[in-house]
């Protein structure tokens, strides 16, 4: 009996770091072709001749949330982002190296980057952001 208490605590505590682990991905907004690996999408950038599209973001950032939750759930923004750029979710706390580089101090901040990782323009906070998402459809 011992054992299969123990047993069914390891699962369901698996279950539960699955769980965890699966909802704070950042390349997994339904619709959105994005990913967190920066280094990979300058290769594909290259390989597909798009610019990036960097989405930098932190863990307890209401307007991150609210960005990812509304412009990025908006299938025309979706379509803009698939269509023309390699999208990045960057968390400046889990990829700190990426932020300072291109020297980036709040979030949501987005960054619109050539192909080789030359910044084109940057928008800082939630409005300029949710801006510049929506003009991507005019």
């Amino acid at each position: 009996m011992k054992m299969n208490l123990k047993y069914y605590f390891i699962i369901s505590l698996m279950l539960i770091l699955l769980t965890v682990t699966a909802a704070n991905a950042t390349d997994s907004i339904d619709g959105l072709n994005v990913t967190s690996d920066f280094n990979q999408s300058l290769i594909d950038a290259q390989n597909q001749n798009k610019d990036i599209i960097v989405i930098f973001d932190q863990e307890g950032c209401y307007y991150c949330d609210v960005l990812k939750n509304n412009e990025l759930n908006n299938p025309e923004i979706q379509d803009a982002l698939n269509k023309d750029y390699i999208t990045v979710i960057s968390d400046v706390n889990e990829n700190p190296e990426i932020a300072v580089n291109y020297q980036i101090f709040g979030t949501p901040t987005i960054l619109h980057l050539e192909k080789n990782g030359t910044v084109i323009k940057e928008f800082e906070g939630y409005d300029e952001a949710k801006q510049f998402l929506e003009e991507l459809t005019d």
